[in-house]
């Protein structure tokens, strides 16, 4: 069984329960019972936390948005977890490359269930392959990932 994060199932809990504003219409495929127990628990503390969230979330991907219509050509999401925006964000056709980057036993949980849901055709249509990086930055250093990787820094990023 892989490990996975309650916490980054319990953001994904938040995104759903705030789906209006957070625009993640695939939240739900992320986040199972683990993710709802540890969410109500942030919410019995802090009320509001779910807005919060869903209000992060849509701003991070409302400027991503507009730096890949400004002409940035590749994108690099460092410690992404449930995030689905190259999923749903059909702008992101316009980029070269797109890299999500974060702990092995993350990045293959998602990989998987991403794959699932394209089999399934919830994700539909995906003009731009994901980068799936599995990288623990407390034990690698961001530039040899990225050597690895070929990143092309002259790029707009």
């Amino acid at each position: 069984m892989i490990s996975i994060s309650p916490s980054s199932r319990g953001v994904a809990y938040l995104r759903f329960l705030e789906e209006k504003l957070s625009k993640d219409t695939l939240a739900k495929y992320f986040f199972g019972e683990q993710g709802r127990e540890v969410a109500e628990e942030w919410i019995r503390d802090y009320p509001q936390v779910a807005r919060q969230v869903a209000v992060r979330g849509r701003y991070i991907e409302d400027t991503a948005t507009k730096y890949i219509v400004g002409g940035v050509t590749q994108l690099v999401n460092i410690a992404a977890g449930f995030n689905s925006f190259p999923y749903r964000c059909g702008k992101v056709s316009k980029l070269r490359r797109y890299a999500e980057l974060d702990l092995p036993s993350m990045s293959h949980y998602k990989k998987t269930v991403v794959s699932d849901l394209k089999s399934k055709h919830v994700i539909k249509n995906m003009q731009l392959e994901v980068d799936y990086v599995p990288v623990d930055l407390a034990k690698n250093d961001l530039s040899s990932v990225f050597a690895k990787m070929s990143w092309n820094w002259e790029l707009p990023t």
